[in-house]
């Protein structure tokens, strides 16, 4: 995660999307797949991971199958 806590760019627009769909809490590989450009999209998760605008349990490993939640959910 930590190479990508520089990302400056968001050419596509994919992170206030990401941001929204994450509302409810979604599955990283679901958030990815949802924006139908699955590669960029998993960039921008992880940089939106390490800036913490999102949150997910690091306890295990992240996966597809990890719950993606907006920051405040996830402090709770």
């Amino acid at each position: 995660m930590a190479s990508r806590r520089r990302l400056r760019s968001d050419p596509l627009g994919l992170r206030p999307v990401l941001l929204a769909e994450a509302g409810d809490g979604r599955r990283f590989g679901e958030l990815a797949a949802a924006t139908g450009c699955e590669p960029v999209a998993r960039t921008q998760l992880l940089h939106l991971l390490w800036s913490r605008q999102l949150g997910v349990d690091l306890a295990g490993s992240l996966q597809d199958r990890s719950l993606v939640m907006p920051a405040e959910e996830a402090g709770r």
